[in-house]
């Protein structure tokens, strides 16, 4: 959720965790290579879709990729359920552009043990009324 033209440097940067085998066959992220250059979104009509490459990486890798880049997920065309951890790292000045909510603040049933956590988490940053 980010306006165009998309900036031309990284705005953010996504790493998954492999936890299975990632594959096509398993619901693999499927990316457009060289998307993050192109200075827009994606289409939402599906335009492009046959330029998207599945990521394959045996069990226990790190990807990691430039947010910019066209991405989502695949389909897992095996029976069993895959499991992942993803991260995203972004500039905190993209949280007020995109208009996302503080989800600390959206959800109150966690609440800091103290300043220190509070910080750390940015519990206090984008906090709209």
């Amino acid at each position: 959720a980010v306006p165009e033209p998309i900036p031309a440097w990284p705005i953010r940067g996504n790493v998954n965790l492999i936890i299975h085998e990632y594959d096509e066959s398993f619901g693999s992220t499927h990316v457009v290579p060289g998307s993050h250059l192109s200075g827009e979104i994606p289409p939402k009509t599906g335009l492009g879709i046959e330029r998207f490459k599945a990521l394959e990486a045996p069990k226990g890798s790190l990807i990691f990729w430039d947010g910019r880049i066209w991405h989502r997920s695949g389909p897992n065309r095996r029976d069993q359920d895959r499991y992942g951890l993803l991260g995203c790292f972004c500039n905190s000045v993209f949280r007020e552009l995109s208009m996302e909510e503080n989800p600390y603040l959206v959800d109150r049933s966690f609440s800091p043990k103290s300043a220190e956590v509070e910080q750390i988490f940015g519990w206090r940053h984008g906090v709209k009324v």
